[in-house]
Order: structure tokens, then C-alpha cells, then sequence
């Protein structure tokens, strides 16, 4: 069965002898501090390039964002707007049968 995804990682400590020379305890340290700066610098390029990698696709959702939002406004624009002239005819029927119901009076009396 195999296991897949792991991230191996080897850390280089250079262990402290209290039986050793006060030089080779120091080189030891000053080892161990050479290994800490170069961890602490590899840590900091990796936030550097996640922060970069956050802020593009904040950047390309912000985009995509508007984008959906503009093509949501014009499809319910095509929805208001897309039957505007049987609309207007209907209004224009409208108003002349309403027109004609409250003339029929004066329509019968002119040609009587």
C-alpha cells in the first residue's frame, strides 16, 4: 500500500559536545546558526511567492467577478427589453380600446 503526498524534509543539526574544544562547540553553533538563517531565508522567499500567488488571483477573481456581474446586468436587460415591440403594440391597442369604450357616445352620435 502505497502512501502518496508526503514532503520529506531533512533538518542538519550539529549536536553540542560538552566534552568538546570551546572552538568546535563554536563552529558547531555558528554551523547551526548558518543552517537557521538559510531555513529562515528559504521561508521568506516562499511567503514572497505565496503572497504574489494571492494577490494575482485575487486580482483574477476580481476580474472574473465583474465579468459575471456584467453578463448578468445584460442578460436581465435582454429579459426587460426583448419583447418591447408587442409590448408597445399591445399599448397602442390598449389605449385605443379604451379609447373607443368611453367614446362610443360621441362615435354614435357623429355618424347617426
Amino acid at each position: 500500500m502505497g502512501i502518496m503526498g508526503l514532503d520529506a524534509r531533512i533538518e542538519i543539526w550539529t549536536p553540542d559536545n560538552p566534552k568538546a574544544s570551546l572552538e568546535k562547540r563554536l563552529e558547531g553553533v555558528l554551523r547551526n546558526l548558518d543552517n537557521l538563517r538559510e531555513t529562515q531565508r528559504t521561508h521568506a522567499d516562499q511567503i514572497g511567492k505565496l503572497e504574489k500567488n494571492h494577490e494575482s488571483l485575487k486580482k483574477n477573481q476580481e476580474k472574473e467577478l465583474a465579468k459575471i456581474e456584467e453578463q448578468v446586468n445584460s442578460e436581465l436587460e435582454t429579459l426587460h427589453t426583448n419583447d418591447i415591440l408587442i409590448s408597445l403594440i399591445g399599448l397602442v391597442w390598449l389605449t385605443f380600446g379604451i379609447t373607443m369604450s368611453t367614446l362610443s357616445n360621441e362615435i354614435f352620435n357623429l355618424f347617426r
